[in-house]
């Protein structure tokens, strides 16, 4: 038997892809199937206050650097507005590290 022809088993992490329709705002994403995440531990101004179209933008280049193909594991129930709150990913890794790192962190984290 080839090795090619093998099934490969594959682990169930809990991680599903999506593509981002659009960025809410610095911490929100809407995908293509109506469901809008929000990045677990990360808080950004709204785009109407100070900084928000900031964020927005910084949001927004870190998902169109990778075609708008993301990958995302909620880690709790539906939060408020009826978002998924999430860890999410693409290929260059945790959006939601690299958005933390940028300075847009949960008070106390």
């Amino acid at each position: 038997m080839k090795a090619n022809s093998r099934k490969r088993k594959t682990k169930r992490t809990g991680w599903k892809s999506r593509t981002v329709k659009r960025c809410i705002d610095g911490d929100t994403l809407e995908m293509t199937n109506g469901d809008r995440i929000r990045l677990s531990k990360v808080r950004s101004p709204e785009t109407y206050q100070k900084g928000g179209n900031k964020s927005t933008n910084v949001l927004r280049g870190m998902v169109n650097k990778c075609k708008k193909k993301i990958q995302y594991k909620p880690t709790s129930t539906k939060g408020s507005y009826n978002r998924i709150v999430a860890e999410v990913k693409n290929k260059d890794g945790s959006i939601n590290e690299r958005m933390r790192k940028k300075g847009y962190k949960s008070r106390g984290r």
